[in-house]
């Protein structure tokens, strides 16, 4: 069961010779310089994945900035702050948003600034639309709308807003609004 080792302390040293010690000397070097420019490299790379996914992907999408006057878009619970409505209480909320646009091809979205999620943006509704018929008929002009509607847990300080392709977008009177209710 037990292992003994006995050392002998009369057994001389086999030196390494100078020039083998010297190159294994430089295959280390190699090696460590090579591992080095792997993380170098890879550290590079991941930077270039980070910057890609931070960058905003509609870019051409804007914030709406709403009128009160005319439609109770905004409700007991939420003030108005630069385009976007902020919870004063948290609780499951009804969010809705209709939109009229004029192009073939629009995007409308209502979206969270939260500090839960570092300030970034994140989609809760997103309503992606193209038609042909404006392709079709080119000198006619086409109004198409679109309504987004759902339930949310939201908390105190969270920010929600519009976003869409405000260079479709339709500005009459009545035809655009956002709002919400605690239910």
């Amino acid at each position: 069961m037990g292992e003994v080792f006995v050392m002998d302390s009369q057994a001389t040293v086999t030196p390494v010779p100078a020039m083998q010690r010297i190159q294994g000397t430089y295959v280390l070097y190699v090696l460590l310089g090579l591992a080095l420019f792997g993380v170098l490299v890879e550290g590079l790379f991941i930077y270039r994945l980070y910057q890609k996914t931070s960058t905003p992907q509609a870019s051409a999408l804007g914030v709406i900035q709403w009128s009160d006057f005319g439609f109770p878009a905004f409700s007991r619970g939420f003030s108005y702050s630069n385009g976007s409505l902020i919870i004063h209480t948290e609780g499951f909320y009804f969010l809705f948003s209709k939109v009229s646009f004029t192009c073939s091809t629009f995007q409308h979205e209502v979206k969270l600034n939260s500090e839960r999620y570092s300030y970034e943006p994140i989609r809760l509704m997103v309503d992606n639309r193209r038609s042909l018929v404006n392709q079709m008929k080119p000198h006619e002009k086409i109004q198409f709308s679109s309504y987004l509607g759902g339930v949310w847990l939201l908390h105190k300080k969270d920010e929600v807003f519009v976003a869409v392709d405000t260079r479709c977008l339709a500005e009459e009177q009545g035809e655009n609004f956002f709002g919400g209710f605690m239910i």
